[in-house]
């Protein structure tokens, strides 16, 4: 995450703000249920790492790698 990679963390019961990924490109997702991680849907997830991986050019970042 420190790199610049794009990271997502997914959180249940713990809480982010000890553990949550620190650089430009990352993200976090909570369950809607900290006590049932399986309350968090999939599409949420995807959406979120979608917003991570579009094109930013005020970090330089241009998207993934294309083929």
């Amino acid at each position: 995450a420190a790199a610049g990679i794009p990271t997502l963390a997914v959180f249940g019961a713990t809480d982010p703000v000890g553990y949550a990924p620190w650089g430009p490109r990352c993200g976090v997702v909570l369950s809607p249920d900290p006590r049932d991680l399986a309350s968090l849907e999939a599409p949420a997830v995807a959406a979120a790492l979608a917003r991570l991986l579009e094109p930013d050019p005020s970090s330089g970042y241009a998207g993934p790698p294309s083929g």
